[in-house]
């Protein structure tokens, strides 16, 4: 909340030097002086804030411009930590409010979300696959203007993608053109040209204004429709690269994989054998995409816990694997029964940047709430 004096800001103070980082380069008066305060927080009202002894950071008295008052409650749980992250952008916009009234404003105004995470660095990327669907080109289009239409309305910091079956790719990459809307293939062939029928190359989607293309889905590792081994898998990552287009590489465990505690293992193979010989330059590339094969199509979901807890295992390995900058570098996306009653919780886990969304991207209402998370 705030008064004509001051904007008060709630954060974990994990991240706090980064928020002070970021108040200062947007030239709010911040002052270096810290002192011990018990502070009264009132409650979200979708999460739990406890009344903790406080750091204050104070505003300069002095400094006629409308200040900010940052509040760190420390310690705090990742899923705690990045709910709070989600309202710092509303804040930020009041603040930026109150500057331009002359710190005279009052009242609550709602903006696009501003998120932090990564230093800054990972924008959100939420995903359709469309798979198999819709039958009709008719359908596809009226599908594509629907989601361009949405898309207007998404808070900044967020990409919007769409992955379409082949035949209605060239289409919908023209519907979607001039508009904040991406197109992503769902595959393609390990030959770039040549006497394979059927198969469609880095080239063509390419040619007709493809960006993304989703690599290694389970429905194409687990026999659904295909076979494909973490080596083809990897080709095709390092064939998307070499074109400049984003490999969306998806991981993920079998039900059976999960029950016996192996998802982490598991992950773990599908990443260095589907990343090796890919350059910590090349991840800039790269988008990941964890879905859990129990949970694509079933109605079941990874719990926030659960998922957050394979993302944040997933990051480690790119750190370890890589190195830390490359590691906060790189966006990974949740995929497995997406849909508008879930996707808030999931986006607010600190190391989930996104969502890879199936049968709800194919219904315009569910996919535009998703796009809209808050």
């Amino acid at each position: 909340g705030h008064t004509s004096n001051f904007t008060s800001i709630i954060l974990s103070g994990v991240h706090a030097a980064d928020l002070l980082h970021c108040l200062q380069e947007l030239n709010f008066g911040v002052s270096a002086h810290v002192e011990r305060a018990s502070v009264a927080v009132a409650r979200h009202s979708t999460m739990a804030v406890p009344s903790l002894s406080l750091m204050e950071i104070g505003a300069r008295p002095s400094d006629p411009k409308p200040h900010i008052l940052v509040v760190v409650l420390d310690p705090l749980g990742d899923v705690m930590r990045a709910q709070l992250l989600n309202v710092i952008g509303k804040l930020f916009a009041i603040a930026e409010v109150m500057a331009a009234a002359g710190a005279e404003a009052a009242g609550f105004y709602s903006s696009p979300v501003m998120q932090l995470r990564g230093g800054g660095d990972r924008r959100f990327l939420i995903a359709g696959n469309w798979k198999m669907n819709p039958e009709t080109m008719d359908e596809a289009k009226a599908l594509a203007s629907s989601v361009v239409e949405s898309a207007k309305s998404v808070k900044k910091g967020v990409d919007i993608c769409i992955c379409c079956p082949h035949p209605f790719l060239a289409t919908c990459a023209q519907i979607c053109k001039d508009s904040e809307v991406k197109i992503g293939a769902q595959d393609i062939f390990t030959e770039e040209k040549g006497a394979f029928t059927g198969g469609v190359s880095i080239k063509q989607v390419e040619s007709i204004g493809c960006k993304y293309v989703l690599i290694g889905h389970s429905e194409r590792r687990h026999g659904n429709i295909a076979s494909e081994s973490n080596a083809m898998i990897n080709k095709k990552v390092k064939m998307t690269i070499d074109s400049g287009l984003v490999a969306c590489l998806c991981i993920g465990e079998t039900k059976a994989e999960f029950e016996a505690k192996k998802n982490k293992e598991v992950c773990a193979k599908q990443l260095a054998e589907g990343l090796a010989g890919v350059t910590k330059e090349q991840l800039a590339n790269v988008v990941l995409a964890y879905e859990p094969v129990w949970a694509i199509g079933t109605g079941y979901t990874a719990s926030p816990e659960i998922a957050q807890d394979v993302h944040n295992y997933v990051r480690q390995w790119l750190e370890q694997n890589y190195d830390k900058a490359t590691a906060e570098s790189v966006r990974i996306l949740y995929g497995g029964s997406v849909t508008p009653d879930n996707v808030d919780q999931l986006m607010a886990c600190p190391d989930i940047d996104g969502a890879l969304v199936g049968g709800a991207s194919l219904v315009g209402e569910k996919f535009a709430r998703i796009m809209n998370f808050k």
